[in-house]
């Protein structure tokens, strides 16, 4: 796993039977890039017939008149390479549009996320109801994403399945330091919480070494 002066990744008790992953911690600790290399490495190293499926969310950046790499928003990109809008940054004053929602710097395309994500997860759903095996990719649980209620239900009912798990979840959640309201506050509390999630907590010190930690999670637990 870990190589000798990387350090090791701290996981909320990785017990037999744990068969999702969710990455936590601080923006900007390389959460979303440990999910797109593990699912590099899935895909060369996956067994027969696992379908791998889902979404990141991937910053926009743009160099500024000031020389620097300034980020200017937040795009949804699916594992079937459809791209789309999440978040810009706000323009003074009231958006005027009825489709968007304000979180902290960013407008909130709060039409165009279950537009391009519910498909996905509609469908990993009906795999799971048919038996087949899948990895399915949810980055991230957040405030953006909360807007959708039929985001955070579809995340809900992939919890509930019953054994044995299918379908195992790689996913992203905020710090636990941050302040949660509603549906969103309930499901992450779900996750941490749940029997068979595991919670990483990943950092600029432990990031290079998260990739092999949540493969030996994901497949390690699903032989067991």
């Amino acid at each position: 796993m870990a190589s000798v002066g990387v350090a090791r990744p701290a996981v909320s008790s990785p017990a037999k039977g744990k068969c999702h992953v969710f990455l936590t911690g601080a923006p900007g600790t390389g959460k979303t890039t440990a999910i797109r290399r593990v699912v590099d490495l899935i895909g060369g190293q996956a067994p027969a017939g696992l379908a791998v499926d889902g979404f990141y969310t991937e910053e926009r950046r743009r160099v500024g008149r000031d020389g620097r790499n300034n980020r200017t928003g937040f795009d949804i990109v699916t594992l079937g390479g459809v791209r789309e809008s999440l978040a810009d940054l706000s323009e003074p004053g009231p958006s005027g549009r009825r489709s968007v929602a304000r979180i902290g710097r960013y407008d909130v395309r709060t039409d165009k996320f279950p537009q391009v994500v519910m498909p996905v997860l509609r469908s990993c759903l009906e795999r799971s109801s048919q038996g087949q095996p899948q990895i399915v990719v949810i980055d991230e649980i957040g405030k953006m994403e909360a807007f959708s209620r039929d985001f955070l239900q579809a995340v809900t009912g992939m919890l509930r399945q019953p054994q044995p798990l299918n379908t195992r979840i790689l996913g992203t959640i905020p710090s636990p330091e941050g302040t949660y309201q509603g549906q969103l506050k309930e499901v992450l509390h779900q996750i941490r919480s749940h029997p068979h999630c595991t919670v990483v907590a990943v950092s600029r010190e432990n990031r290079s070494a998260v990739p092999a930690t949540v493969m030996d999670l994901l497949f390690s637990s699903n032989e067991q």
